[in-house]
Order: C-alpha cells, then structure tokens, then sequence
C-alpha cells in the first residue's frame, strides 16, 4: 500500500517570529542522514511553565505526531514537532556542520519584538526584584556571538544591552535604563502568566 506524503501548512509570519525567539531560547533542531536535510523542532520548559508550554504546543500542534510528555526525572515538559523541510532553514541557519547551535551573522534581520519576547519568555528573567534590568541567558553561545546579539539590541531597538560574566558563561544584561523601551517591545506578546518576568513599574517620586 502506497504510503501518502503527510503535507504541513506553510509557517505564519507569527510562528516564523516565535521559532527564531526560542531557538535563541531554549528550543533546539535536529536533523540526520536519515532525513535528508530536513528538521524537526523540539521544545521543553520546567514544570511550572507549563501554561507557556501548552501556548508553544498548540502554535505548532499541526506539525506534532504526539502529545507533550512529563520526564519526571528532569520535571521538564518536552514535545517535538514532525521532521520537515518546513524547518529547514531555521535548522540550517542556526546550526553548523557539526550541529552545534550559533548565532548567525545575519540575526538582527529576523529578530523581531515578537521574537524578542518569546526569547525572553523562553530564556529571560529579571536581574532582581530591586531592578528595572532584565536578563537574557546566553551561556550556550560563544563570547563574540553574544557581543553580536548586543550590537542588535542596541541598533535595532535602542536597548543597553552587553555581556554579563557568569561561572557558566556570559549572560546578556539589559540596563534599567531601557526599562521603557524593552517593556513596550516585548509586553504585548508575555502571556499573562510570563508577566512575572517584566519589572514592575518605576515609582513616581
């Protein structure tokens, strides 16, 4: 019997923008020899971010074969979308050879306030309850990679951005003194319960 191809629904502007924030969160592609070039998205989050998680699933639930999973182990949520030439350049662009995750040169033309707020939703936090600042996790990347990231934040969207030296690596620390800007770039798209994650407003004096 004649296998039929299954055929997925060309990717929304929306889930282009949401997939480039959390590759550079903590979403990952795989690919193999198997499937010739083409790639597959997988998502997990912590326990209690699962409401965000179930958001991630049902922005892509036409790509899924299965439900999300519990690994109690980990107390991480986990779904993978169907291998795809619909993920192929998203794969491709943030992956080398040897399928290491990098920043592309050309990042600032795609990252966007909705991608820029699911990044944060996705891998983000603030600097602490006493601060205007915000934190975007980056360890994973290489020190000259985040200096670019920085660069954008800066030109594209006038933020304070630089690196930030953690034991693991280099986090990248947006100023206080962007709170306004970064707020209005990323508030409308933080799901009611990621709000926690934007500072509070500053005091009138």
């Amino acid at each position: 019997m004649k296998v039929l191809k299954k055929e997925f629904p060309k990717l929304t502007k929306f889930q282009r923008q949401v997939v480039i924030g959390t590759l550079l969160g903590d979403a990952h592609a795989s690919t193999n020899t198997k499937t010739r070039g083409k790639y597959s998205l997988q998502f997990c989050q912590t326990w209690w971010h699962l409401d965000y998680f179930l958001h991630l699933f049902y922005l892509f639930r036409d790509y899924c074969g299965a439900l999300p999973y519990y690994r109690l182990s980990t107390k991480t949520w986990y779904f993978s979308t169907y291998t795809s030439e619909k993920f192929t350049f998203y794969g491709k662009y943030f992956y080398d050879s040897k399928s290491k995750k990098r920043i592309p040169k050309n990042i600032g033309r795609f990252l966007t306030p909705v991608a820029l707020a699911y990044w944060y939703m996705d891998d983000g936090s603030i600097k602490s309850k006493q601060s205007k600042g915000v934190i975007l996790n980056t360890h994973c990347f290489k020190f000259n990679e985040i200096e670019l990231l920085c660069q954008v934040l800066k030109n594209k969207f006038e933020l304070n951005a630089k690196p930030r030296k953690q034991k693991e690596g280099y986090q990248i620390y947006i100023s206080g003194n962007s709170y306004e800007k970064f707020v209005s770039l990323v508030n409308p798209y933080i799901l009611v319960t990621m709000k926690y994650k934007i500072p509070s407003p500053r005091k009138l004096r």
